[in-house]
Formats: structure tokens, C-alpha cells, sequence
């Protein structure tokens, strides 16, 4: 039996309403005032402090990316027996009939836990309710998802009037995890639900009008297990005007520019899309800066990259114009646009999704091991024909390539492990680097201090075996390599240069971190 304390207790006790607090802050700061409205310390939104009472902070039970709202008893025990807990609680701590219980399942990196509780605060500008989890640990942390649950007790007076929307983060949720928001209308919760009748009324007498049928909410043809259709997503357009000799440039200090005409004899002037953080600046404490992982090329005037890795699943983002906004668009890391360019693909830890981006659909297939955890992903591309999809992926074997059908039911093939070992202090940088002119996935071993040599390798599109006579070596210095048809980019020493075919390599600049084909 799990005997819930009060926080502060030196002994197990059970909880009673007496010694019930909000969230405890640090010893040098005064906790949030109820109801006080102050930005989150997430992303700096103005949000309003939910007073409450901690039930359980931090179990590593129940589901990730997951939240539930208890109304009534009989869901309060659904809940404990969903999280597999025995709990132990005064029963005058949690009412009903003026109470709501609410469970928060959280995604927690191994590397860099969530700390305890903060506050539970409402933002007006998002509609979410969320817990407001400090991050420990740091610089880097591994995109594992491990259960994080927390539950409060919150008075039926003290939630907001307005309708919202509860979830795990002040963020929109990942794309496999989107119906798993809980939407809570104006007054909802205000009251407890009326029980249901013990007999039903004689229906002679009812003056109820007749009960229509609801429009069908599945689709006609029934999807496969583990895959989810969503619609929605909607990629900006833009005023980016694409020409053959372009490029997309990670500045060294983490900007995303682009630069027109760079590859060939006459560029112009480049101009930034996003503005990010420094990478290059210490990190004190939590993980580091996101940074851009990918580009995917141009939709419609607007360029569309991928940066990570907070929040763990990933972001999939647009850039309109020079100076863009950051436009959310989904999640995912590693965004990849098919040949056609009318297909975009994006994976992460938890799903890999296809969005057809003429009609709209986007398609998700969960991903899980063996243990149903989540997996490594470390990168997706096209092949060359665009009927399939291949993914970097890593385990206890190290990093293996596994396909993927690119249409429902996006069905896995058989992984095959590409005789690299993981490195957990990630100064080995593996990454798919992208499909030669014989359609083999290139990909890219980096290692990052020198120690040993780093290659680009060639792997059969159909076996995903590497041709190891066509193993390419790069200096010490090298930390991004980008392969499109017979052309390469790399940066070595923080220096870009090109090379077409056996051709010399050709220095384009300097001060970069990465560099994208856009075609």
C-alpha cells in the first residue's frame, strides 16, 4: 500500500486535510500566490496559479502524455486502479461533491528528471491547465519517455470559469497524442454530475423528444492497430522564392538562414528565417538550447524545418518569410519532404507520421519496443521513390535502419543494425545524411572529439546493408554532412564546402553549423 504523505513529513504518515499544502517552493522563494497571475517559467506567458493539493508527485506509474480528470468516486477509483496504486488517503481530503481529481502523465527524460511539483496554473491564452515541472539536469538529455505521474485535488470553486483545456504541458500536444487532451466547457466541473436514476423513467410519461442518430465518427474503411488519422495540419504559406543553387544555413550562433543562389556564380544577399539561442553559451542547469536538426525544403513559398529537443517529441515548424515567426505545425524531429514534394514525413520517440499536404490527412503509426517503451529515433528520409520510408533508430544494439511503408498502414520492416554502437555521452553523432543519385541512404558518423575517424556511409535502399568500399572519410573538425544526388555539403571546423561527384570540394563561407540542399 502506498501511504500518501504530507510534503516536509521526516516519517510516513497518511495524508489528512490538516496537513495538505500546495506545491512546495524553494527555501529562497516565496511560492505563488493563489490565483496570482505571473509568467509560467516556461515561455514566459502571463498564467494564473490553481490552488490545490498534492496527492502524488512524481510515481514512475501510469501512461505518458496522458491526463485524467476524477469527477466523481467511482472515476477516482478507475484512477487508482489505472495507475495500479493502493493508496491510503483520509477520506474527508477528497469530496466529490465540491472536488475534482486531476492526473497529469508527463513524458520524463531519465537524463534530466522533472523536479517536484511547482504549481498548477491555468494559462488564458492557451486554455491549458497544466503542472508546472522544473527540469533537472543537463546540458543534454537522452528523448526517453518515462511515466511521471502526478495527481492534485482541486476545489470545484477554484477552477476557471471560462472553458479549457487540460493537458501535461503548456503546449500543444504531439501528434500521437492529440484526442488525449481533456476539454473541459465553461461550468463543467462546477458542479458534480447528477447520479443516475436507480429505475428508469416509464417512458409513457416522458416528454423528452425522440433521440436522432449521430453522424458516424469513424472512417468507412476501419484504420489498422496503433495508427491514428488526424486532420488539421496546415503548413503557412509563404513569399521564399526557391532557385536550384539555394541553400538552408545554421548559422554558428544557432540562426536558421537562407541563402539564395549560394552554389552558384551569382548569390545574393541571404536573409535570416528564425532566430534561435546561441548554442555555443553555457548551460547552467536543464538541457541545452533547441537547435534546428532539419530541413525539409519549401511548401508553397514558406520553408519548413524541424528543431529539437524541447519538449522531448520534437517540433516540426515554418518559416513564411524573412525574420518568420516560429510557426508551429507539428510534432516530430527530423522533418523530410517526399520527392514529390507533396508528402511530408517527421518521426520522434513515440510515432512516425505522414502528412499528405495537397488533401490534408496526416497518418501516425505508435512506436514501441518489445517492453512498450518508447523508441531512440534519430532520423527519417524518403527513398528515392517515394513509396517507402527508412528510420534511424537505436537500442541495445546499437543504431539500425528500419523501413517503413510511406502510405497506411505505414507498416515496420525488419530493423537491421548498421554495426555502430551508441554513445552515451553523445560525442558520437549518427544521423541519416540523406539518398544518393543510386537511391543508397547515406549516413553520417560524426565523432565529435577526434577521438576516432568519421565516415559517410552508403546503405542499399532495399537490403539497408552498407557498401563499405564506397565509405567516405572526413576530417576531425567535421560536425554535419548533407547528401543530395551526387552532391555533398559538410562543415569542418565550422567551414562549408561543396563537392559534385569526384569533383574538387569548393569552400562556400564560414561561421556555419549545418547546411541543407533545397530542391
Amino acid at each position: 500500500m502506498l501511504v500518501i504523505t504530507a510534503r516536509g513529513a521526516e516519517a510516513p504518515t497518511t495524508l489528512t486535510p490538516a496537513d495538505t499544502t500546495p506545491a512546495t517552493a524553494p527555501a529562497d522563494e516565496a511560492p505563488p500566490a493563489p490565483g496570482a497571475t505571473e509568467p509560467d517559467g516556461n515561455d514566459g506567458d502571463a498564467s494564473v496559479v490553481i490552488p490545490h493539493r498534492v496527492l502524488i508527485d512524481g510515481e514512475p506509474v501510469g501512461p505518458v502524455w496522458s491526463v485524467t480528470v476524477a469527477n466523481t468516486a467511482d472515476e477516482q477509483d478507475a484512477l487508482w486502479a489505472q495507475l495500479e496504486l493502493d493508496l491510503d488517503i483520509d477520506p474527508e481530503l477528497v469530496d466529490p461533491a465540491t472536488n475534482v481529481v486531476i492526473h497529469f502523465g508527463p513524458a520524463a527524460s531519465s537524463s534530466c528528471p522533472f523536479g517536484p511539483l511547482a504549481a498548477v496554473r491555468h494559462d488564458p491564452a492557451t486554455g491549458y491547465l497544466y503542472p508546472e515541472l522544473p527540469v533537472e539536469g543537463g546540458p543534454g538529455c537522452t528523448d526517453d519517455a518515462n511515466p511521471h505521474a502526478v495527481v492534485v485535488v482541486v476545489d470545484r470553486a477554484d477552477l476557471p470559469d471560462e472553458a479549457f483545456t487540460v493537458w501535461v504541458a503548456n503546449d500543444d500536444p504531439p501528434a500521437c497524442c492529440t484526442d488525449d487532451v481533456i476539454r473541459v466547457d465553461a461550468g463543467e466541473l462546477a458542479t458534480p454530475p447528477e447520479p443516475a436514476p436507480d429505475t428508469p423513467p416509464d417512458a409513457s410519461e416522458s416528454t423528452s423528444p425522440e433521440p436522432t442518430t449521430p453522424e458516424p465518427t469513424t472512417p468507412e474503411e476501419e484504420l489498422p492497430a496503433g495508427v491514428t488519422e488526424t486532420t488539421g495540419i496546415d503548413i503557412p504559406s509563404g513569399d521564399i522564392q526557391v532557385g536550384p543553387a539555394d541553400l538552408a544555413i545554421a548559422h554558428a550562433d544557432g540562426d536558421l538562414w537562407y541563402h539564395p543562389g549560394i552554389l552558384g556564380a551569382a548569390p545574393t544577399a541571404p536573409f535570416r528565417l528564425a532566430e534561435l539561442t546561441d548554442p555555443r553559451d553555457p548551460v547552467v542547469e536543464g538541457p541545452p538550447p533547441n537547435q534546428v536538426d532539419h530541413v525539409a525544403g519549401v511548401h508553397e513559398g514558406a520553408v519548413v524545418y524541424g528543431d529539437c529537443c524541447e519538449p522531448v517529441s520534437g517540433n516540426v515548424l515554418a518559416a513564411d518569410g524573412a525574420d518568420s515567426e516560429r510557426l508551429q505545425v507539428m510534432a516530430g524531429y527530423t522533418p523530410v519532404l517526399d520527392p514529390t514534394g507533396r508528402r511530408l514525413a517527421t518521426a520522434n520517440s513515440f510515432f512516425v507520421a505522414v502528412v499528405d499536404l495537397t488533401t490534408g490527412p496526416q497518418w501516425s503509426r505508435m512506436l514501441d519496443d518489445e517492453a512498450d517503451m518508447p523508441v531512440d529515433v534519430w532520423g527519417v528520409t524518403w527513398v528515392a521513390d517515394g513509396e517507402s520510408l527508412v528510420m534511424l533508430t537505436s537500442g541495445a544494439d546499437g543504431f539500425s535502419l528500419q523501413p517503413f511503408t510511406g502510405t497506411v498502414p505505414l507498416e515496420p520492416g525488419v530493423a537491421v543494425p548498421i554495426g555502430v554502437e551508441f554513445d552515451p555521452t553523445l560525442t558520437r553523432q549518427v544521423s541519416i545524411a540523406g539518398v544518393a543519385s543510386d537511391g543508397a541512404i547515406a549516413v553520417a558518423v560524426v565523432e565529435t572529439d577526434g577521438a576516432a575517424p568519421t565516415f559517410l556511409r552508403f546503405h542499399d535502399a532495399d537490403t539497408l546493408e552498407e557498401d563499405p568500399s564506397r565509405r567516405i572519410g572526413f576530417g576531425p573538425g567535421t560536425t554535419s554532412i548533407r547528401v543530395d544526388g551526387d552532391e555533398m555539403l559538410w562543415i569542418e571546423d565550422e567551414e562549408l564546402y561543396h563537392r559534385v561527384g569526384d569533383g574538387p570540394a569548393r569552400l562556400l563561407g564560414d561561421g556555419y553549423r549545418a547546411a541543407w540542399f533545397i530542391r
